[in-house]
């Protein structure tokens, strides 16, 4: 699943997404604190959106590291 959110919190908490295996959060808004947790249980959250988001995507779904530029 992939969410594109500006990561305002008024909604936060009311969605159950503990079944859903892979979740990569975008944030158009910029760098601040989330409403998703990251890091953990296959849930990265990302800030900003272009077309590195895509091989960022590739790089972590085939659970490489990498230097920028991907």
């Amino acid at each position: 699943m992939v969410l594109f959110t500006d990561d305002q919190m008024h909604d936060a908490g009311r969605v159950d997404l503990s079944g859903v295996p892979l979740i990569y959060t975008v944030d158009l808004a910029g760098h601040r604190p989330r409403s998703t947790s990251a890091g953990a249980r296959r849930r990265h959250t990302l800030a900003g959106f272009s077309d590195a988001t895509f091989r960022l995507l590739q790089t972590l779904e085939a659970g490489r590291d990498a230097d920028w530029p991907f």
